[in-house]
């Protein structure tokens, strides 16, 4: 449970980071009005919903987790991308950031978590699931609150000149999403490892 927790709280961390920052980001940085990073950001969300639909069937259908939700994870780390995009590569960037992260996301958090809890050591423990949930969520909920905090420190944001114009410090921000990301990956290692040597063994 611990290393899926650990992943988790990385992932949802870069995950919530993306979700609450994005608007304001497409503001300063793109110079975009409200309403326009406001659509913009539903790209985000509609990647999040595709690839949480086709993470699990994939899954399924492969009948392994770990490695996939590793693989996409790993895909996801290119935020530094982000820092300098044009409009259009914006839109592409959303769209695949949300799937990547979407599928691992709803899977650890569901799937993952429902294939932990009726694991044969717990097989006896009716609680087993809503405990192995709460502390996948929970851990993850910790780490999504600290990097909120890390996110508005290293963006820096102040107001600048007569006009008051807000200018921000994109860079080490997406560093730390990267890191983010990296670190659940890290994690995820030990598990992916045993998933792939079982199903050698089929």
């Amino acid at each position: 449970v611990l290393p899926y927790a650990l992943a988790y709280a990385c992932l949802k961390s870069l995950n919530y980071a993306l979700f609450f920052w994005l608007p304001f980001y497409l503001t300063i940085s793109l110079g975009m009005d409200d309403a326009k990073a406001d659509m913009y950001s539903m790209l985000y969300d509609a990647g999040q919903i595709a690839g949480g639909f086709l993470g699990g069937y994939v899954t399924d259908k492969a009948g392994i987790r770990s490695p996939i939700v590793f693989a996409m994870i790993g895909a996801a780390t290119l935020l530094h991308l982000f820092d300098g995009a044009s409009h259009a590569q914006t839109t592409a960037l959303l769209l695949a950031t949300g799937f990547l992260l979407g599928g691992p996301a709803n899977l650890i958090s569901t799937a993952i978590s429902a294939d932990l809890g009726s694991h044969d050591s717990l097989r006896e423990d009716t609680a087993a699931l809503a405990t192995v949930t709460g502390i996948i969520d929970g851990t993850g909920s910790v780490g999504a609150a600290i990097v909120q905090f890390l996110v508005g420190y290293l963006a820096g944001c102040h107001p600048v000149g007569e006009g008051g114009a807000i200018v921000c410090t994109w860079g080490p921000v997406f560093v730390l999403l990267q890191v983010s990301g990296i670190l659940s990956c890290v994690c995820l290692v030990p598990l992916v490892a045993n998933e792939l040597k079982r199903t050698c063994r089929r």
